[in-house]
Order: C-alpha cells, then structure tokens, then sequence
C-alpha cells in the first residue's frame, strides 16, 4: 500500500516516519508534503491508498485538499489530525468519508490502531472489488454465451444487458479470436481481449470458446464498421500470435448468431492461408454448383493401377481446394486420412520411412493437428513418395517375398513371430519360404525381423516423448532389459546413450 504524510510540522512528519513499523501494516512506499498545495501535486501521481493530513496547513486546509482529492483519487482513505476539535471541522472530515480523527498531541497506539482499522477497511474493499469484477467477468461471459445462440428468452438478455452495461440499441458484430499455440492461461487472454475494447470505447462482451478460441461480440454504431476492422488490425499488431474472423453485421440481437456463425466460417478460410490474419465474411469465394469432393474411389483406383500417376493427381486436388477455399477442414482432413490409410495398408514398411509418423494409430490425430492444407497436403506427401519409392525398391522382389516384408512391417511388435507363422500365412513351407527370401534379399527372415526392429526402434528413441520401456514393447522386445542388450550389440551404446548422442 502507499501512504502520504501532510503536515507543515516537519518533525511531526519525520517523527511518523520513523515511529511506527509501516511494513508491519502492509505499508511499502511513503511521500511527504509540507502542506496542502503540494499534498495534492503528489497524491494525483503517487495515487495513496491512505492519506494522513493535517487538517490546519498553508495553501491548502486539510479540509480544502481533502475536497479536491476525493474529485481525482476518491479510493484513498484520509486520516486527519489536529488539535482543533471544533465541530465544522469534524463534520467536514465526517463528510468526506474520512477513516478516523486523531487528535494532537498524537498517541502513536491511538495512531497504529486507526491505521489498522483503515488498511482492514481497504483490504475489505479491494475483496469486494475482486468479487463484484469476477461476477460482473461472469455475467459478460454468460451474455456473450446467450447471444451467439438462437431463440434465447429476450427478458433474460436484457437483464444480463443491464447488468453488464452492455448496450441494447446499437448494431452488433461478432470476433472470433484464436492462436495455434497452446495458451497459458486462457483466462488472461480473455480479460486482454475484453480490456482492449475497453481501452478503445468499444462496448463488448467476450467468451472463451474451444480451446485457444475466443469469442468478442461488440456493440457499434452504424458506420462505425471502419474504425472496428483499424482497431482489429492494432489488436493484432499488438499480439502477433493471434488471428481473428469477422462476422457480418447485425442491427438486432436476433440476428446476432448470424454474425457469429459468419464469424466462424470466416475463421474457417484461415485453413487454406495460413498467412493471412484477419479474415472478413465478404471476402468468402462462392463455391461452384456440384463440387464432388468424394475423391476417394478415383484415388483408389489410381493407386492400385496407375500409383506414378498419384502425384500430380493430388496436387491438382490441393490446388483445386485451395482455389475455390472449399471444402471445411474436417473433410479434408478425413479424405487425406483416407488417402494415408490405403496407402500404409496397401505397404505397411511405408510407415518406417515417415520420420514424423510412429505409429498408424497416430496418423490421424496427426493430421487433424494440422492447421492448414499446406501442412496436412506436406504430411499426405511425404508418405505418397515414400509409398512410391517402396512400390519401385520392392519391384524387384518377387510376389511373395513382398508379402513377407508386408507381413512383418504389420505383426512386428509380437514376441513370438517368426518362420512358421510368416510361412503359414504365404502357404509356403518355413523351408522353402527360407530358402526363397534369402535368395532374393541376401539375408534370412529372422535377420530382417531383427533389423526391422532395430531400425524402429531407433526412429522412436529419436523422439524424447518415446520412454525405452515403451519402445522394447512396440518393437516386439521381451523386455527393456532384453532390448538394451541387443541394441548395444549391434550399436556400440544403450538406448539411453543413444538418444542424448541424437539429441546433442
């Protein structure tokens, strides 16, 4: 707390200073002033939660500076002090909400206990701000919930309206407000929001949607439009971690949702231009009559006869999505998962060639992280040319050593997979299935198993997130102890020892 001394007795005001503990009552910064004039120049910069003055001082009474300053910094609490018991004085101390009147001579025990009294009633105050702000955060997040949904109760919204101060009688315009990074606290990032349109004299309300997403509905003038998207643009050179969608303009509250559905489809366009910031409703391309995105027959069908022809197939879909900003991003991420999935299927090894992709399990929550058709078309990509270059390296082998590869790149994690089971399911005898692979690849079964392994093993040691435990058990080890074992052996060091050389 800050705490201003007024006196024109200059050992009076020394004497308070060094008398009494302040720190003890929460007290951290002290001024002093010879009188009133001066009293009122500090108190308008240092803004004292207490004031003890004087009440008889040159320039300005105590009386006289107490008036001004209750009309510039009405939350400090005055203390007076004089010798003067005459009533005027004291009924106008009374009116001025002073704390407490302490006579001269000063008793410091009579002192320190009016102290307390006083930083007890701050301290009640400020908890009572602190409630009265959180209720009225709650009730703006309530409104702004109400009037992003249809068919709300209109008595309900104008009294939440009352409540919150929000204007009735304007037009309205919905924001939505993300980032792709993870937020650390979204409740701050919401009260940035709302105090930037404080800031700006734009009365607003604002929720927190999906994660990092949040929800600004605003009450302008009619023309005002303009000026929103100037002091949209300052927000975001503010906050260069955030975009924003626009949504068209309401002149009632009933076509509010429109503007926040509005709102969101303009935030749906930032998926096909990542670069781009801010996005505004009339700016959405029209997308043509009869668009088949139900691409995944001719897909298939390519990769099963036609699998060179794959590549400049799926840049023209890319580029086509793109053009027209259509489809929504869920469907594209479902027919790009489609694609990756018949691919992974069709040459499980495949998936040893992702450097970013563990597991198929993961692919599509991979893809659907993906915040734009650039990263997600660059992930579908990458594995359509590894899919290719296994299509060409495995051309050499014949039908059934491919399969073999096919069958281990799928059953790798079991413990016990091994000749027999391989030979059963090409319907070969282990003997001769055996004889073939080595043939055509220059090493046993057993050996490839073991190598295939290694190699994934490797993969995932290279990602921290990975625990060694977990890797012995995917890669089909009998225990962490039995892998670190065999990975020393064939790699000179542990995994542990492994991944810190890797992650140097």
């Amino acid at each position: 707390m800050h705490l201003l001394i007024a006196d024109d007795d200059d050992y009076t005001r020394i004497g308070l200073m060094e008398s009494i503990d302040w720190k003890k009552y929460g007290i951290s910064d002290i001024k002093q002033a010879k009188d009133g004039a001066e009293a009122l120049r500090i108190a308008l910069w240092f803004q004292p939660d207490i004031v003890l003055t004087d009440i008889r001082m040159p320039k300005l009474s105590g009386i006289e500076f107490a008036e001004q300053l209750a009309e510039k910094c009405g939350e400090c609490k005055l203390l007076f002090m004089s010798g003067y018991l005459d009533t005027a004085y004291l009924k106008s101390a009374i009116k001025l909400a002073a704390v407490d009147y302490i006579e001269k001579p000063i008793k410091l025990p009579e002192l320190e206990a009016a102290i307390q009294r006083s930083v007890e009633f701050i301290d009640d105050k400020q908890k009572n701000h602190v409630l009265n702000d959180q209720r009225m955060d709650l009730q703006r997040q309530k409104l702004a919930g109400m009037l992003k949904q249809k068919n709300n109760n209109l008595d309900d919204l104008l009294r939440l309206c009352n409540e919150t101060g929000f204007p009735t009688d304007m037009n309205y315009i919905c924001l939505v407000a993300w980032h792709k990074s993870v937020a650390e606290s979204q409740e701050m990032e919401l009260a940035a929001l709302q105090s930037f349109w404080k800031a700006n004299s734009v009365p607003a309300v604002c929720v927190s949607l999906e994660e990092n997403h949040y929800l600004s509905v605003l009450a302008l003038k009619k023309q005002e439009t303009k000026r929103i998207k100037s002091l949209i643009q300052s927000f975001l050179q503010q906050n260069e971690d955030f975009y924003m969608g626009a949504g068209i303009e309401a002149n009632s509250f009933a076509l509010v949702p429109e503007s926040y559905q509005s709102a969101m489809t303009a935030r749906g366009r930032s998926f096909y231009n990542p670069n781009i910031r801010f996005f505004y409703t009339e700016e959405k391309k029209n997308v043509p009559q009869g668009v088949n995105t139900d691409l995944y027959p001719e897909f298939f069908n390519l990769l099963k006869n036609e699998p060179k022809k794959l590549t400049s197939w799926f840049d023209t879909v890319c580029d086509g999505f793109c053009e027209m900003e259509y489809p929504r991003k869920e469907r594209v991420g479902a027919l790009f998962t489609s694609f990756a999935q018949a691919m992974l299927r069709e040459k499980s090894t495949v998936l040893s060639r992702i450097d970013s992709l563990y597991s198929l399990g993961e692919l599509e929550r991979y893809i659907q992280n993906c915040d734009s058709i650039i990263s997600m078309k660059q992930l579908v990509s990458q594995i359509l040319t590894a899919y290719l270059e296994e299509v060409e390296s495995s051309s050499k082998y014949s039908r059934v050593v491919r399969d073999v590869m096919d069958y281990i790149a799928s059953h790798y994690c079991k413990l016990d997979l091994d000749l027999r089971e391989i030979a059963d399911h090409v319907h070969l005898s282990a003997a001769h299935l055996g004889t073939l692979f080595k043939q055509e690849t220059g090493i046993t079964i057993k050996q490839y198993i073991a190598d295939y392994r290694l190699d994934l093993a490797k993969k995932l040691i290279s990602n921290e997130h990975y625990k060694i435990n977990a890797i012995s058990e995917q890669c089909g080890y009998a225990s962490a102890s039995y892998f670190t074992k065999v990975f020393k052996e064939a790699t000179e060091v542990t995994p542990v020892e492994y991944r810190k050389m890797i992650m140097k």
